[in-house]
């Protein structure tokens, strides 16, 4: 018999059956009953405590009875099996094991009075009273008591290993209770996972194929919501490697990976999180090679721009990680052939989308693979097809990314040059490489100078063999006159004079020169304004007649001047002042000034179309004083570097862009 007080309304929680220490099946705990608050789990705590024994006779009735009943203060303990006193005495001489409580009562007072109270049914014992100061206490032991109780349970689940359908009923309530248990500790997620894991590891041998996927499934909701633990990583690593990776298991931890890839995951401290994202992505591929591009699109999602930004960094982590231990970890040629594809087919995938293709370009410019693999014909492969796709992107940032981080580390440009350690021909992808980046980036100052100092010798054999891009490069070194020392500037013209097509560039560029002579001799005015209709062909026309030697100022505002006369521009060697406001200039225009006139001491750049890839190479102008932005799509990130290299600066005019406070 269980003694009730008449005048409380109790909220029943049936842990065990009617047969003692056997547990049996009730509806989960509800969040309702919490009303939505959160505890902290109790380990300890003081509280007031009452034990009323089974009524034998009317006397023993009486002397129970609330009226009469004594209440002592205890210091409580909950450990993993029990409840118990810190100081062992009177009602608390002994230990409460949890397998002991058939029912666990909490008072619900239709007002806020107290008291407040917690009722154990021991059936073997009689009851046990805790009393507390608040509804909040109390509802914080109950269910920290709760969570013990549950607990308990979760770690006696490989006791019904031989009972699988008691085994899945059990998992299910536990796994139910803990996903409405309101206290706010990692173990009610992590510890019926870690359960599970060891149930699977350790017996796995006992578990059929149908029992193992059900358990995964019941598990999947947990899943969702916290991080995996190494355990269940290991667990998910051995059923890859037993090729035991049906769909409805992959299903299961599909949430799981996503969740990894989309937060911001320290690999490093958590390891066992990136070798699970590498057994998924395997388990994808074995299952089928399309499954992995359509989980990638699934993360990446229909839009334009993907909207979970670590997704990428974190997926080139997990796949270079892996494509390292192809090559440096022990696996059978097999296993090695499947990983090796497996990666390969995700960087295929990831490039394949245009919002990615500038950051991974960027993450890869290092060349951060093994070197045993940029030796392998399978992967040289795959590399020369994703560099040929950065080469072609219209974007200057992915094309700088093929070129060397440093002039003391090789770039995949080096890699894949005759003699590099990806070439397999003749030069032929090195041409194809270079005919898409001399029409971008290479022909910029910087790209030049790093080219210059570190692939010279091979745009000269290159050149010597007639190859047209090799040969523009050269041209562009001598044309900027960027060889300073004479012998080697010989050497290029011999080298461009030896080939039919060198010869013909090489005498446009003198044609071109002798143009200038004349604009840069001494003399002339120091200042030209030109007039509002003036064209760049005006512009070119007025720069090749006349001697601009001594041109310090030059207006050009409101003309249809494009950044086609820049090569014209930067040539004045005297120019300190240019206004180019309204007219046609972008950026393409103001990298090459930048580049090319250190001296400029004010720009005007108001309403031009120019852009943060452009405004970023105003760095180059270290004598800069006087910079009018007005109007420009210029970003406040870009005016606090800006603001920050150029120490010279004084007058900066920022209205109606993002940067103006």
């Amino acid at each position: 018999m269980v003694l009730m007080d008449k005048e409380t309304t109790d909220i029943k929680v049936n842990l065990i059956t009617k047969e003692p220490d056997v547990p049996f099946k009730k509806p989960p705990l509800q969040r309702s009953l919490s009303n939505g608050t959160r505890y902290p789990l109790l380990t300890q705590g003081e509280c007031q405590v009452c034990r009323i024994a089974h009524h034998k006779n009317l006397i023993q009735k009486i002397i129970f009875s609330k009226p009469l009943r004594k209440w002592e203060t205890h210091q409580l303990n909950l450990s993993e099996s029990n409840i118990s006193a810190s100081s062992p005495r009177g009602y608390m001489t002994y230990g409460i094991a949890y397998t002991e409580i058939s029912e666990v009562l909490r008072n619900v007072q239709n007002g806020t009075k107290p008291p407040y109270t917690i009722h154990f049914v021991l059936p073997r014992f009689g009851s046990l009273l805790l009393q507390f100061n608040s509804a909040y206490e109390r509802d914080q032991w109950y269910f920290s008591i709760y969570w013990k109780i549950t607990a308990s349970r979760i770690r006696k689940l490989h006791t019904k290993i031989k009972r699988s359908d008691e085994l899945i009923n059990e998992l299910k309530e536990l796994i139910n209770t803990c996903l409405a248990m309101p206290i706010s500790d990692s173990n009610v997620f992590q510890l019926p996972l870690n359960a599970v894991s060891s149930l699977l590891l350790l017996h796995g041998h006992e578990i059929g194929e149908s029992l193992r996927v059900e358990i995964l499934k019941v598990t999947a909701p947990i899943l969702e919501l916290t991080s995996l633990p190494s355990s269940m990583c290991k667990c998910f690593q051995r059923i890859t490697k037993n090729q035991i990776h049906s769909q409805e298991i992959v299903e299961v931890f599909l949430p799981s990976v996503e969740k990894v890839l989309k937060h911001n995951t320290d690999f490093g401290k958590f390891p066992h999180l990136r070798i699970f994202v590498q057994d998924f992505l395997c388990a994808l591929y074995d299952n089928r090679k399309e499954r992995v591009k359509e989980f990638i699109q699934s993360l990446h999602t229909a839009n334009m721009t993907c909207p979970h930004p670590r997704v990428l960094p974190n997926m080139v982590t997990v796949s270079l990680a892996a494509i390292y231990s192809v090559y440096e970890e022990e696996h059978n040629e097999h296993d090695k052939k499947r990983i090796q594809q497996c990666f390969i087919v995700v960087f295929e995938t990831m490039y394949g989308f245009s919002d990615w293709i500038s950051n991974l370009a960027v993450l890869l410019q290092a060349v951060p693979f093994p070197a045993e693999a940029l030796k392998d014909e399978t992967f040289q492969s795959f590399l020369a097809k994703m560099m040929e796709t950065f080469a072609k992107d219209n974007n200057c940032e992915v094309h700088q990314s093929i070129l060397p981080i440093r002039e003391e580390k090789d770039g995949w440009v080096h890699h894949f040059a005759p003699g590099g350690v990806c070439c397999h021909d003749d030069g032929t992808l090195f041409s194809n490489l270079m005919s898409h980046l001399i029409k971008c980036c290479c022909k910029r100052k910087k790209m030049l100078l790093t080219l210059k100092n570190t692939m010279l010798g091979l745009f000269t054999l290159m050149a010597i063999r007639g190859d047209k891009y090799c040969i523009e490069a050269l041209v562009s070194l001598l044309d900027f006159d960027l060889m300073k020392d004479e012998e080697e500037n010989l050497e290029i013209i011999a080298a461009l004079q030896s080939s039919d097509e060198g010869q013909k560039q090489y005498d446009q560029l003198c044609t071109k020169k002798e143009e200038f002579i004349n604009m840069k001799k001494s003399g002339g005015p120091h200042k030209l304004t030109l007039p509002s209709q003036s064209t760049d062909e005006d512009l070119i026309h007025v720069l090749k007649n006349g001697s601009f030697g001594n041109l310090q100022s030059l207006n050009l505002a409101f003309t249809s001047v494009t950044s086609d006369s820049a090569d014209y521009i930067i040539k004045l060697p005297s120019l300190i002042h240019l206004n180019l406001w309204a007219t046609q200039f972008d950026d393409r225009g103001l990298i090459l000034i930048s580049e090319h006139l250190p001296k400029l001491q004010s720009l005007n750049l108001c309403e031009t179309a120019v852009t943060d890839e452009g405004l970023n190479a105003l760095v180059f102008l270290e004598n800069l004083q006087i910079l009018n932005l007005n109007s420009t799509k210029l970003s406040a990130l870009t005016y606090e570097m800006l603001k920050e290299k150029l120490q010279e600066l004084k007058v900066v005019d920022l209205r109606y862009t993002e940067a103006w406070p």
